[in-house]
């Protein structure tokens, strides 16, 4: 706990203090490669493959192993690593670009710097509230996706039921031929149960519609961690989507426990349409100190802020 600071906008629960956090991030660094260069370490060579890949459209195992002169096995399982990403797609005797890898890929030059490890330690922190035996419901977009990529580092994933609407998250989740022990104690490796849910396909890979809606509504869950467009005291969190909107709406009315996972720079900003109220909120996941209008409307609504001790 003393990573980490629960804000007293609220008083929170005993039983939902947040457990220690066990994930600490590691920078990916891009550079060229040259055939005079020392031996690359893992993140390089993840780095040069996704460069590649996103070069020419695809590239064998084969010709990976005799560029950077390294094992067959090492080159599978840097490809493994940059599916579990989001970055790459597998195909027989190799790996292809996908269509839009963008909302998941926090590796890329433009997600490096700060902005890059505050969502890092956004995702961390969400994990840290989670248990084994949990269900979720995980909404879309790059900050879910970094909370789905933690789950999968730490292993908890191998523990939880998890719900989505984003097909990067679901990639995430599902795609990893990692072994994880079960976080609960048995020594088993855990079997994650992931459910992406039907409807209609977005082009930023989001799944919404009235089917998403229906199949919502007919499950439930102990938490419900989404991101947001926006967050007022007025409009609480917000979308631009209607339908993704009404999505996450559902996802929250049938959690026990929301949380909201955004950079602190969303509040202010108000998008087209509300989906959780600021009152329903019961944790807001963020990267650092609020302004003073926002806590004080925090502390109105009762909603208890997390956010890193720097």
């Amino acid at each position: 706990m003393d990573r980490i600071r629960v804000a007293d906008c609220a008083e929170p629960s005993s039983h939902l203090e947040p457990r220690a956090a066990r994930w600490v991030a590691t920078p990916c660094y891009y550079r060229s490669v040259s055939d005079n260069s020392a031996p690359m370490l893992a993140s390089q060579r993840q780095e040069y493959i996704y460069n590649l890949v996103n070069t020419t459209g695809g590239v064998r195992v084969a010709e990976l192993v005799e560029e950077l002169g390294v094992s067959e096995m090492t080159v599978r399982r840097d490809i493994s690593e940059l599916v579990a990403r989001g970055m790459v797609e597998r195909v027989h005797g190799g790996a292809v670009a996908i269509d839009d890898p963008g909302v998941v890929d926090i590796a890329q030059p433009s997600m490096r710097g700060s902005h890059r490890d505050s969502l890092l330690e956004i995702g961390e922190l969400a994990c840290s509230l989670l248990h084994p035996g949990d269900a979720i419901f995980l909404g879309a977009g790059r900050t879910c996706a970094v909370v789905a990529r933690q789950l999968v580092t730490t292993g908890l994933v191998s523990s939880l039921r998890i719900i989505t609407n984003s097909v990067y998250s679901a990639r995430i989740l599902t795609e990893s031929d990692q072994g994880y022990e079960n976080p609960g104690g048995s020594g088993d490796a855990g079997t994650s149960e992931v459910y992406l849910l039907g409807g209609r396909y977005g082009g930023s890979g989001t799944v919404t519609g009235p089917y998403a809606t229906q199949v919502v509504r007919e499950m439930s869950a102990k938490w419900a961690i989404f991101g947001t467009r926006g967050i007022t005291q007025h409009m609480g969190c917000s979308a631009d989507d209607v339908n993704e909107a009404d999505v996450l709406r559902n996802m929250a009315n049938q959690a026990r426990y929301k949380v909201l996972v955004a950079t602190v720079d969303k509040w202010g900003n108000d998008a087209f349409r509300s989906f959780a109220p600021l009152n329903t909120l019961d944790y807001w996941v963020t990267n650092s100190e609020v302004s003073s209008d926002a806590r004080v409307a925090l502390q109105e609504a009762q909603v208890n802020l997390i956010y890193p001790r720097h």
